[in-house]
């Protein structure tokens, strides 16, 4: 069923076709306390797929957000990203 559920829905196509960087906007994070942004989002190449959201001025420990749509489950890009940071938005388990 979820086999057939996912070719339904296009879900590879969905994915290939979403743009990260416009997943969100300024005014979403601006909204949860974070802001301005230092620049325009741009892809952030070590992640296929994702897009770089950069608050601060340039120093090594700014801090970047990225968003993204992978076709790839939690676990396994957790495991990828060991210095990643577990979270919960708005009850959704983010990483």
């Amino acid at each position: 069923m979820v086999a057939d559920y996912r070719r339904r829905l296009d879900l590879a196509g969905i994915i290939d076709r979403a743009c990260p960087c416009k997943l969100v906007v300024e005014a979403d994070f601006q909204s949860r306390g974070f802001g301005p942004l230092s620049g325009t989002p741009t892809p952030y190449p070590e992640i296929p797929g994702s897009c770089g959201f950069i608050f601060g001025k340039g120093a090594p420990d700014d801090l970047v957000v990225i968003t993204g749509v992978l076709d790839t489950g939690y676990e396994s890009e957790k495991a990828k990203n060991p210095g990643g940071h577990e979270g919960l938005i708005e009850g959704h388990t983010t990483y």
